[in-house]
């Protein structure tokens, strides 16, 4: 009985150290997952954080964005307003000039035949 007994004992501690072996292998593979996991995540957490960083600079691009339209539109609104009035200050000028062109037509009316006729009277008296 004693053969059988060391038998059983021997195979019990071959199979053991499979066992164990089987379980440390597990163990490396659990470990080597949960790195991987940890590495991934790592990963997934810088590239929320670099997709935050971008977003707030897109906002903030945005807002300094707004702020330009607006100021450019408030020039532009200046610029049209100041070109409204010298377009009307152009338009009252030329009415002057054309309100000065026809007096000066008509005083030409007048005096051209007396200068004619002056001109007349002198060459008559040389």
């Amino acid at each position: 009985m004693l053969g059988l007994s060391l038998g059983i004992k021997i195979s019990i501690s071959s199979k053991s150290g499979h066992i164990t072996f089987v379980l440390s292998t597990i163990d490396m593979a659990n470990k080597y997952t949960t790195a991987v996991k940890t590495a991934a995540g790592n990963s997934v957490l810088l590239r929320v954080d670099e997709m935050h960083d971008l977003t707030t600079q897109l906002s903030e691009g945005c807002r300094e964005a707004d702020k330009i339209r607006r100021r450019l539109e408030q020039e532009k609104e200046e610029l049209e307003s100041a070109l409204e009035e010298a377009e009307a200050a152009l338009q009252q000028e030329e009415a002057k000039t054309a309100r000065a062109q026809l007096e000066l037509g008509a005083i030409r009316q007048q005096i051209d035949p007396r200068i004619a006729e002056k001109e007349e009277e002198f060459e008559s008296t040389r």
